[in-house]
């Protein structure tokens, strides 16, 4: 049992002056106590001995800690855990939520379904114990989970959708993005022009009506499939929820590309610009490669759309593979570049900018070596998509890796699905050209 300290005096230096009170610790209580003392001692001379007893020392740094904690919870009322307080002109005050990473909720979020599978415990517990934001607990409290798996929030989707806008290049080129409340949505499409004609004075004018169609957008699943270290998923922090939405937004990037550019509509793909584009419109690149060649190909593909669409193009630019890309860089005509705006950080080709993919193949035609470029107006690209991303996760689910079945279970890792239904359409056939046959390297 503790004892009591026998009183004992704790002297003053020079009658309590240069004596600081800790703020932090209610040191204005403390410091009006100090105070007190030396205004009842300054009748007597510095000589005397100017003494304050522990038991009024513990009494006032009492008051003081009554005083910080007094303070807290005023603090605590104005501003509730994990908001931020502000103060406004004319001193009113409010909250808000911190700015937080775009992406980390939806990778918390997925992490959570993940751990939560493999434990055997619900989602949100498993949150809660990782340190995930409230809205995640939240969302995950309130989310329908079955075997068949779960529709994250659009509110968490949408970070998932943002970093695909930045990996995906049909999307980074400007393709106009429509959401899909069903699994189908249609999309009226010109299929040609109206026109328009100088008249006499009093003569009827002809109407000119445009030819249109219908384009039916239907969804279509697209599927990552990611194997992640149990390890991994138990490490709580900002950055392993990015790396999650990062990997996942990457692999369906790549694989939307594929389809955006040359899926031919089978196999529960969408269909490409490669196969939207007017038949007339797509061509053979000279066989004969020369600079005079090259250059009359791609003014080429500037003029078929330029005249298909009457000079009015809205996001006009060039795609094609890095190998073709490297090529027309490192042409020269007379010891100049020929293209010397590709050798920027922003290239452009005949004006219009240029986005490199590796998902156009370099390996067609009879001899396996040709490859495609596109000059595409991607204001007329129209992706349609639903918001929510499904997620499924096990930890006895098997994946395909180098040809070999691999189980999670036996690699300690569970495996993520994560399913995106979306569809692709061009909405007006010439507004695309497609080079063939490309040998530029």
């Amino acid at each position: 049992m503790l004892k009591a300290a026998p009183f004992a005096t704790v002297p003053l230096k020079d009658n309590c002056e240069g004596l600081q009170a800790p703020r932090d610790m209610g040191g204005a209580t403390l410091q009006r106590n100090v105070e007190v003392h030396r205004r009842r001692n300054r009748h007597k001379p510095n000589s005397e001995v100017t003494q304050m007893d522990t038991k009024e020392i513990a009494r006032t740094i009492s008051d003081g800690i009554r005083e910080a904690v007094a303070t807290v919870k005023a603090e605590a009322v104005r501003r509730p855990p994990g908001l931020e307080l502000i103060t406004r002109s004319g001193g009113q005050e409010s909250v808000r939520e911190p700015m937080r990473q775009s992406g980390s909720r939806f990778g918390a979020y997925v992490r959570a379904v993940a751990l939560g599978a493999r434990l055997a415990r619900h989602p949100a517990d498993v949150a809660r114990m990782l340190g995930a934001d409230d809205t995640v607990v939240r969302a995950l409290n309130e989310s329908t989970l079955s075997a068949g798996g779960v529709f994250v929030p659009e509110e968490f989707s949408r970070e998932v959708i943002t970093a695909l806008q930045h990996a995906a290049v049909v999307r980074r080129a400007g393709a106009r993005v429509l959401t899909m409340n069903t699994d189908t949505l249609r999309v009226g499409r010109f299929a040609g022009s109206a026109t328009a004609s100088w008249i006499s004075e009093g003569a009827d004018i002809t109407a000119s009506v445009p030819q249109t169609e219908e384009i039916v957008l239907t969804t279509k699943r697209l599927a990552a499939l990611v194997p992640i270290s149990n390890d991994l998923l138990r490490d709580a922090g900002v950055d392993v929820d990015l790396l999650i939405r990062d990997h996942l937004a990457g692999l369906m990037a790549a694989e939307e590309d594929v389809a955006f550019i040359r899926g031919d509509g089978t196999v529960n793909r969408p269909k490409g610009i490669r196969y939207w584009a007017d038949p007339a419109n797509v061509f053979a690149a000279n066989a004969t490669v020369n600079v005079t060649n090259i250059v009359a190909d791609l003014v080429k593909a500037v003029r078929l759309v330029s005249e298909g669409l009457r000079r009015n193009m809205v996001r006009p630019g060039w795609i094609m593979a890095t190998r073709t890309f490297l090529g027309l860089t490192a042409l020269r005509d007379q010891g100049q570049w020929v293209f010397g705006t590709l050798a920027v950080p922003e290239p452009t080709l005949l004006g219009y900018p240029v986005f490199v993919t590796d998902q156009i193949p370099t390996n067609l035609g009879t001899g396996a070596d040709e490859s495609e470029v596109y000059f595409v107006d991607f204001g007329h690209c129209v992706i349609g998509q639903r918001q929510e991303v499904e997620i499924v996760a096990s930890g006895e689910a098997s994946y395909v890796k180098g040809g070999q079945v691999v189980s999670a279970f036996s690699r300690n890792e569970t495996v993520i699905r994560a399913i995106l239904r979306i569809d692709f359409a061009l909405a007006y056939a010439k507004a695309a050209s497609v080079i063939t046959a490309v040998k530029w390297q």
